[in-house]
């Protein structure tokens, strides 16, 4: 497939979502360069409604079509995030840059950790290769499923009066349909299949729940760190955004052309102006 330059292809999906999607030769663009861009809320209260704006903006076929939006609801969050951060790496996927800080009270020096859109993606086609593994919930073995976007919605419009009960929750929902009927509602409610569960959920899903093992180069200590991709690819996206505001306001205040002239003009003529400016202006 032949793409228009900054474009990447979307990060493979199963075959049976495409087709129940009809959907082929789907890519993605940097979030950023778009009037529709400028439309996106970052103060949305649930998170992966944000994430999901972001995918529809930046998500089309080879004819310039947009997925229905049920599609992204229905990958699963793994992939969600790996589509993120494949847009938010277009420029920079070799080597991308993580910020962390040392945990060491005595030290807590900032420290980077570089990564790349290829490991990214490697790990995650590896832990999807096991596609249903399975648990043991009191004497019963069950196979589970890793989440998808519309599962977590529900989960996060629930309340839940301790962990132990939304550990069940998840539990009842990611058990394959045709396990359903063996589960065991007083072994459920004992609770010892949890650690197993959400191991084996780190194990499947990595990129949901990220763990790396880091030694501190100013101390020498080394820690396990949580790492959000998916935060760290909002930040990037919202970053982006005030820069699309500001390139408005400059043109706008320059050339005194309204949002809908800007915006008709291609990106790389905008940058040429810009640059144009920045030349005037030192």
């Amino acid at each position: 497939m032949r793409l228009e330059p900054n474009r990447v292809p979307f990060p493979s999906i199963p075959e049976t979502l495409k087709t129940e999607f009809s959907l082929s030769e789907l890519s993605l663009r940097p979030f950023g360069y778009c009037a529709e861009d400028r439309e996106v809320n970052f103060n949305q209260p649930l998170r992966p409604y944000l994430e999901v704006e972001i995918l529809e903006c930046c998500t089309d076929d080879r004819r310039g079509a947009k997925p229905n939006s049920q599609f992204f609801w229905n990958m699963e969050i793994g992939k969600r995030i790996e589509c993120l951060l494949t847009i938010a790496t277009v420029r920079d996927r070799d080597a991308f840059m993580i910020p962390l800080r040392c945990l060491n009270s005595a030290c807590q020096e900032g420290i980077e950790i570089d990564f790349s859109m290829e490991e990214i993606s490697e790990l995650q086609s590896l832990k999807n290769a096991e596609k249903f593994p399975e648990i043991l919930v009191g004497h019963q073995t069950v196979r589970i499923r890793r989440p998808k976007g519309s599962d977590q919605l529900k989960w996060l419009e629930q309340s839940f009066k301790d962990e132990h009960t939304a550990t069940q929750v998840m539990l009842k929902t990611l058990v394959r349909e045709d396990d359903r009927l063996k589960l065991d509602s007083d072994a459920i409610a004992q609770g010892e299949w949890i650690p197993a569960f959400n191991q084996t959920m780190e194990e499947i899903d990595p990129l949901v729940n990220f763990q790396v093992e880091v030694q501190c180069p100013y101390c020498g200590a080394k820690d396990s760190h949580s790492i959000d991709f998916g935060a760290f690819a909002l930040e990037r996206f919202r970053n982006t955004q005030q820069q699309l505001l500001d390139m408005v306001h400059r043109l706008a205040s320059r050339y005194h052309w309204n949002e809908s002239e800007i915006f008709a003009i291609p990106a790389w003529r905008r940058e040429s102006y810009l640059a144009r400016l920045d030349r005037e202006e030192h």
